[in-house]
């Protein structure tokens, strides 16, 4: 977790500023590139429930809230560490970190 890397780092005095990197995966498209591109990833139990449950092609809808739902959790928690802040790669897609940054209100709680 990003707790346990943080208090390593610390423990270590590493006292650089941590960016927590968070990638939205908004569609099932960007996970099987993802998928496919990165070796030995690991994939949250919660969130392989979320795939397994949206990836027909019919649920597309379903499955952006869904993931949008479970990345903002993500946010939130990271939000209560002592992350100096978190970088957002997007994809050039926008639509899933806009949604992120209005259900988690990450720009009030950053200021």
């Amino acid at each position: 977790t990003l707790e346990k890397m943080i208090e390593k780092l610390r423990k270590n005095n590493i006292n650089i500023p941590i960016i927590a990197g968070i990638l939205p995966i908004t569609s099932k498209n960007i996970f099987n590139n993802i998928v496919s591109k990165i070796k030995n990833i690991i994939i949250p139990k919660k969130y392989s429930l979320i795939i397994e449950k949206y990836y027909d092609d019919s649920k597309k809808q379903d499955f952006f809230n869904a993931s949008i739902e479970f990345i903002s959790e993500i946010v939130e928690k990271v939000l209560k560490t002592e992350a100096a802040g978190i970088h957002f790669f997007t994809l050039n897609k926008n639509k899933g970190v806009e949604e992120i940054i209005k259900r988690t209100q990450i720009c009030k709680k950053l200021n």
